[in-house]
């Protein structure tokens, strides 16, 4: 289940949705630029230097304007690719091929309380509810989108007004924000299944947050918190391994400029003289709370300077 033969079908199937979504991300991020962690880099005489990043596209604006009409487009693209994860993973449940309308995907798995989920997402139920929210709470506007009259668009708003085949009225706008952070959330749910090394702590919180903008949508859970201030952290020493990390100084650094915010640190820590120095890349979630000896138990965090 879920083996490399797998994800090869995994793959061929999301092709060229997938496709959509990571370049429409990818142009955005180019135009928007992309929100790095505040970076403070620390000495051993304690001096911190704090670095700024700002972002101008003079074409951003043109380019924005064009996908806020294209909105509609990437909502259906980004649904087809959850209906591929989905499709795919039931299918390895043992769903069988007689099933394959929406509406019997939406049957057998509400049927199956004891479905394996692939890779992140088998230890992550809350997350797979709601994904199974969105999976049934937004067919009756993919649907709509697809096969009749839906509602409008406007300044990039999906605005839905429909009445499904049972009699049912929906009714939501989706904000060109909303639209944007499906998509986001979609393709990077696709990469992480297919590319298990861009799994970190890190990402699946992004996905997490992306889902927290549509949660009025898909009325599942609201993932708490629902963000933290990143912050990426340099210590810069001439002290040679093994040698005591001072977490209280770099967490005073930090919470200078958290103002009261919940945060988390990346840490990078440079050992030795300039031209042969030894680094270390600490993620957030194995960065300890209190001050620490860098010894050999972090030499898999160990990186090329």
């Amino acid at each position: 289940m879920f083996d490399a033969a797998s994800k090869q079908q995994l793959e061929e199937m999301l092709g060229y949705e997938r496709f959509v979504l990571d370049d429409t991300i990818r142009r955005l991020e180019m135009i928007r630029g992309v929100n790095h962690p505040q970076r403070l880099t620390i000495r051993d005489d304690s001096s911190c230097t704090i670095d700024a990043f700002c972002h101008m596209s003079v074409s951003g604006p043109a380019v924005e304007a064009i996908y806020d009409q294209l909105t509609g487009l990437l909502f259906s693209a980004a649904y087809k690719v959850l209906d591929m994860i989905v499709e795919w993973t039931l299918r390895e449940n043992g769903m069988p091929a007689t099933v394959w309308q929406f509406s019997g995907k939406v049957g057998w798995w509400r049927a199956n309380a004891n479905i394996a989920f692939p890779d992140f997402l088998g230890s992550d139920p809350q997350l797979v509810g709601v994904l199974q929210q969105c999976y049934e709470r937004f067919l009756p506007y993919r649907n709509a989108m697809t096969h009749g009259k839906w509602g409008e668009m406007k300044d990039g708003a999906l605005h839905f007004n429909i009445t499904d085949n049972k009699g049912v009225m929906h009714v939501a706008t989706f904000t060109p924000q909303q639209t944007m952070a499906w998509v986001d959330a979609m393709s990077r749910i696709a990469s992480m299944l297919l590319v298990p090394a861009t799994v970190t702590a890190k990402s699946i919180k992004a996905v997490k947050q992306k889902l927290n903008h549509l949660q009025p949508h898909h009325g599942g859970a609201f993932f708490s918190p629902p963000g933290l201030r990143s912050f990426r952290v340099i210590r810069i020493t001439e002290a040679v391994i093994p040698f005591p990390v001072d977490m209280q100084m770099i967490r005073f650094r930090v919470e200078q400029q958290s103002h009261g915010e919940p945060y988390e640190i990346e840490l990078r820590i440079e050992s030795g003289k300039e031209g042969n120095r030894s680094c270390w890349e600490i993620p957030p979630e194995n960065v300890p709370m209190n001050d620490f000896p860098l010894d050999s138990t972090f030499d898999r965090f160990k990186v090329n300077p």
